[in-house]
């Protein structure tokens, strides 16, 4: 190897070339043969190259591996292993070896730390990046308590600690833990090495307690808290400059309740005041209340003055005691003691801010008031403290007591800045009367159904009394206020002593008027409460009785019974409420009924099955030949009204209620259909006869007569009319449907019925051999019935019918024209104008051309109603087309390309729009002359 001296050695990396010899502790052991990589030779240490004595024995009892003898004289391989000379080697020797540190003494690790620490060995050390890591990993270094640890650890502080023997070593290493701290003993021999580490922080024993225990406290163990704080204790010095006063203000140190608290936590149980308000959680614990160590516990920071902040601290703990352990004799005691220490106090009965504090604090004893106002409802705020704010004097209790706390008597109302109210507020008083009558109805209640046995009777006495109070107040303090309105109208503020019950003014009437009174639901208010008049007929009391009212005590009945089916006493006091509402609806205005139910949500009226339900649900019957064919089979699932010919002889009367309360009629919502038909329409000269008197003119212009219409009413009602078609059938076939669904089991044969399919109405007929007279009855109800509905019922049924009589005499219809319109009658149309619908002149007819090309939308074209080649019977050639004239309102386009035929949207008269084909569409063109154009 020597003779290798140009060849760098440990660039053969893992050639073990390097011969070494690793013994035991055994006394015989010659050792084992190893080799180790050239390039860690450093697992080698030569430990014959160690001068000194005691470092060579050390390094000779951790039994690391030792070169080969014969590598002694290489100086090539010498070099390679750890030897005094080359310090790094050692360092890398001895981390590789740490483990064998671990059983080294403290002694023995200072040895092998002094000869690092030594100036040569610093100046080879110091060009080495990593070497600092690595000597902070050996386990050399001796903390306080004798330990030897490493110091490279992740976001750890090392501290020399000066004079280690004055420092309380209990749970210090565990403290030093939890802290990422360690506390190294002090070692001159060593501190040119800790500087190099940069370890070299030297702190005192009080600086480490100011600094670092006392602020971290809480990783102290619990156990060993005394014996640092006794030791703070005998250290601490009656000096203003003495660091421990700093640190021991910030300290958490008293364990209470499983917490560490400051000092200023406490208060001084040296104070007379402060002993007798406080209580143990706001005292310090033993031993920290005993003599010794007050002046730790002041200097700490323990509160012994009674300032306002202390006043306030005692004012909310009371507060918190009280809401957590109840109104006890003790906390009655200490409220007592501290309201009128401040009572007493005139320093703080000037400031405001601190009145303003306490103002709203819960540490007041409240007053009490008599048993009697109790039973009738539980006071408000007895059970626990008050605050002053918002508070009443004990002289207003009786307005009061179930929504407002009341002041002791020792508290004096004349104190300002803690808000006592020196007279009640509106809303208080409103609220409290709310509570009492409420209380007292259902305390009477319970008493007539006699379950409130565990409760004391109240005294009529009593509630008289506490009544006539109310009364009063209420009428001298709370009328013209829209509050009092809204919040008793529906407070049982009237007592009947009579009745033994208490109802709302809007129960009572002062006048029935040949009504009756349904108690408890409606009543006639006493005589003795004649001098309260005004006050009830404030909140809700009537001169006289109204619609709204039994319309209230139908909604009363209707929540007691629900659902079910009306009692014996329920059915006498619905009756009496409806012949009072029948009687009243007989006798007012519409007008003078709507305004009588403006204020009512819902009436409730009787079903056929004697249950009450909202007026808007059931349905009325107007035509009970109609409820027969609707109930025939099935249930429709059409809940009826029930038949009120037991409250008045004229039972539509109920349909003058407004619109948002009135019963469905039964005709308006059944619709008849028409099942089926024969396909075979038959010719009835009877029917064609009608058809041929309702278009004529004589006829209409009677009807303008008799109905008085105007000219613009006229041509509305007279293009009805006209657009009738009449139909016979050889048999007709209809059922009924209620919304939108057909009634099951309604089917029936019909001699005539009335039907509108595709904007077309329709006047379908059975075809028959009768005659005239007699056909005219089989069918007149609903023939006469349908005409009048088309001029909106102006002209009666009754009214049609003797018009329609003469359709068989008409010799005797034109007199009857003559002499009702008193000029002689002519079959032509007076009107100049034409207009959709208007039949077109036959003179036309000749005129009339298919110009297509020519029509554009607004035009008055001309509409081929009726083709009898297309429409009409291939049998019958008598019938003519049927011309009449429309208006163009939109051309549609063309369905698809091999669509020829345009279609347009016309209106055909009373606002009806079809939908008709382009060859349908004519306009008038005159023959051209020399002279003339169209």
């Amino acid at each position: 190897m020597d003779s290798l001296k140009g060849i760098n050695v440990q660039a053969l990396g893992n050639w073990c070339l390097i011969p070494g010899k690793r013994k035991t502790t055994e006394q015989n052991d010659r050792g084992t043969d190893v080799l180790v990589p050239c390039h860690k030779g450093y697992v080698l240490l030569n430990n014959s190259s160690f001068q000194d004595e005691v470092l060579r024995q050390v390094l000779v009892s951790l039994n690391i591996p030792t070169p080969h003898r014969e590598c002694t004289f290489s100086q090539t391989l010498g070099d390679m292993v750890a030897s005094q000379q080359d310090p790094v080697r050692l360092v890398q020797c001895l981390h590789y070896h740490r483990d064998n540190l671990k059983k080294l003494h403290i002694v023995q690790c200072k040895a092998i730390l002094q000869h690092l620490s030594r100036l040569d060995n610093i100046d080879k050390l110091r060009g080495q990046s990593s070497i600092v890591n690595t000597i902070k990993d050996l386990p050399l270094f001796t903390t306080v308590n004798g330990t030897n640890v490493i110091i490279q650890k992740p976001l750890t502080e090392v501290y020399i600690v000066k004079e280690p023997w004055n420092l309380t070593k209990d749970g210090i290493d565990s403290w030093a833990t939890k802290c990422g701290c360690t506390l190294l003993e002090e070692n001159n021999f060593t501190s040119r090495l800790m500087s190099f580490l940069n370890c070299n922080h030297t702190i005192s024993v009080p600086e480490l307690y100011c600094r670092h225990i006392l602020p971290q406290f809480h990783h102290l163990e619990q156990n060993h808290h005394l014996t640092h704080l006794t030791y703070v204790r005998h250290m601490l010095r009656d000096d203003p400059k003495c660091p421990f006063k700093y640190a021991l203000r910030t300290l958490e140190f008293i364990y209470q309740e499983g917490n560490l608290k400051r000092a200023d936590c406490f208060y001084s149980p040296r104070n007379r005041l402060c002993e007798k308000l406080c209580d143990q959680s706001m005292l310090p614990p033993y031993p920290f209340g005993n003599a010794e160590w007050n002046t730790l516990m002041l200097c700490a920071g323990m509160k012994e003055t009674v300032s306002k902040d202390l006043f306030i601290k005692f004012a909310k703990q009371i507060q918190s005691n009280a809401r957590s352990s109840g109104m006890t004799k003790d906390i009655r005691e200490k409220s007592r003691e501290i309201v009128k220490y401040l009572l007493d106090t005139e320093g703080f009965c000037k400031n405001a801010a601190f009145l303003e504090t306490i103002k709203s604090i819960r540490f007041v004893e409240p007053y009490v008031v008599q048993q009697d106002y109790e039973e009738i409802c539980p006071q408000f705020g007895c059970e626990n403290l008050i605050q002053f704010c918002d508070s009443v004097p004990q002289s207003l209790s009786t307005l009061v007591w179930t929504n407002t706390p009341i002041l002791p008597w020792y508290v004096h109302t004349n104190w300002i800045g803690l808000g006592i109210l020196s007279e009640p507020p509106l809303l208080k008083v409103l609220h409290d009367t709310h509570n009492v009558c409420d209380s007292i109805n259902k305390k009477i209640q319970d008493k007539k159904r006699k379950t409130e046995f565990k409760c004391a009777c109240i005294s009529e006495s009593v509630i008289n009394d506490l009544m006539t109070k109310i009364y009063e107040y209420l009428q001298e303090h709370c009328l013209g206020h829209s509050e009092t309105k809204r919040m008793l109208s529906e407070t049982p503020l009237v007592h009947i002593r009579e009745e033994e019950i208490c109802v709302n003014a809007k129960q009572v009437s002062i006048a029935f008027d040949g009504k009756k009174p349904i108690p408890p639901y409606l009543v006639e208010i006493p005589l003795y409460y004649g001098r309260y008049k005004e006050l009830f007929q404030f909140v809700g009391t009537t001169d006289s009785v109204t619609l709204s009212q039994y319309s209230e005590v139908l909604l009363r009945i209707q929540a007691e019974v629900k659902s079910n089916i009306l009692g014996p006493d329920h059915i006498r006091d619905v009756l009496t409420a409806l012949r009072s509402i029948m009687t009243l609806l007989e006798e007012n205005s519409l007008t003078d009924i709507e305004r009588s139910m403006k204020e009512v949500d819902a009436i409730y009226l009787p079903t056929s099955e004697k249950r009450l339900a909202k007026s808007t649900d059931v349905v009325f019957v107007d035509k009970p030949k109609l409820r027969s064919r609707v109930m025939q089979n099935a249930d429709p699932g059409i809940l009826f009204m029930h038949s009120l010919k037991d409250c008045h002889k004229q039972e539509n009367l109920i349909l003058k209620l407004p619109e948002n309360f009135k019963p469905r009629v039964l005709s308006s919502i059944v619709q008849e259909c028409l099942l089926s038909s024969t396909n075979n329409t038959k010719q009835d000269m009877k029917v064609k006869q009608l058809g041929a008197f309702l278009v004529s003119s004589r006829f209409l212009n009677v009807i303008q007569k008799i109905g008085k219409f105007s000219d613009e009413e006229f041509q509305i009602y007279r293009q009805r009319l006209l657009r009738i078609q009449l139909v016979t059938l050889s048999e007709i076939t209809t059922f009924l449907t209620v919304d939108g669904r057909q009634i099951p089991d309604t089917e029936a044969l019909q001699e005539c019925f009335y039907s509108v399919e595709k904007s077309e109405p329709t006047l379908y007929f059975v075809a028959n051999d009768q005659g005239v007279r007699q056909w005219l009855q089989d069918v007149g109800q609903k023939l006469f019935g349908t005409l009048s509905d088309c001029l909106d019922n102006k002209i009666a049924p009754e009214k049609m019918r003797e018009l329609v009589d003469y359709i068989d005499n008409p010799n005797r219809f034109k007199k009857y024209c003559d002499e009702l319109l008193d000029e002689e009658e002519n079959d032509e149309d007076e009107s100049l104008a034409y207009f959709p619908g208007k039949l077109v002149p036959l003179g036309l007819h000749e005129l009339l051309k298919n110009e297509i090309t020519l029509l554009k939308v607004g035009d008055l074209v001309v509409y081929q109603r009726f083709d009898p080649l297309i429409d009409g019977v291939e049998s019958d050639t008598s019938t003519r087309a049927e011309f009449i004239f429309s208006r163009i309102v939109q051309i549609l386009p063309a369905a698809s390309s091999n669509d020829w035929h345009e279609k347009y949207e016309v209106n055909v008269g009373q606002g009806i729009i079809d939908t008709v084909d382009r060859l349908r569409l004519y306009k008038v063109r005159y023959p051209e002359t020399s002279t003339t154009t169209e």
